[in-house]
């Protein structure tokens, strides 16, 4: 069951990166496109709504998504066909250089911390608790 709390830390070049594969596929032009269309617009919420529409946030939610647990990498290809009215092969080739690229880089902080917080129980249950000297009393005799 997805996690919606699990932290993700993405590379520092996943920008970069999503941006120079919207310019390499040419989804660049749909976002000018985009971008005109958000300056003519005076309420915020369909501003909101054409800036979740560009190709660099679908990609990027997409990214997140699979970061998160909620999808998986597999599902991409079809994700990004859909989300960006591309083709299968385009959205395959863009799948390729994310799983290149991107998702081998992603951390994921909160599981080294779950990690942390079970081990004492799973030692508890073998019942061989480290005991733990304390440093700031002295022992009692």
């Amino acid at each position: 069951m997805p996690n919606s709390n699990k932290e993700i830390v993405f590379p520092d070049e996943t920008v970069d990166i999503i941006s120079e594969i919207v310019r390499k596929y040419k989804l660049d032009v749909l976002e000018e496109e985009l971008t005109e269309k958000i300056a003519k617009i005076s309420t915020l919420e369909e501003k909101r709504e054409i800036f979740e529409s560009l190709p660099i946030c679908q990609i990027s939610g997409a990214i997140k998504e699979i970061g998160e647990g909620k999808t998986s990498i597999e599902d991409l290809p079809s994700t990004l066909q859909n989300r960006l009215n591309i083709s299968k092969e385009i959205a395959e080739k863009i799948t390729s250089e994310i799983k290149e690229r991107i998702i081998p880089f992603i951390s994921r902080p909160y599981e080294k911390k779950l990690i942390k917080e079970e081990t004492p129980e799973i030692i508890k249950e073998k019942g061989s608790f480290p005991q733990k000297k304390d440093s700031y009393r002295e022992p009692i005799e």
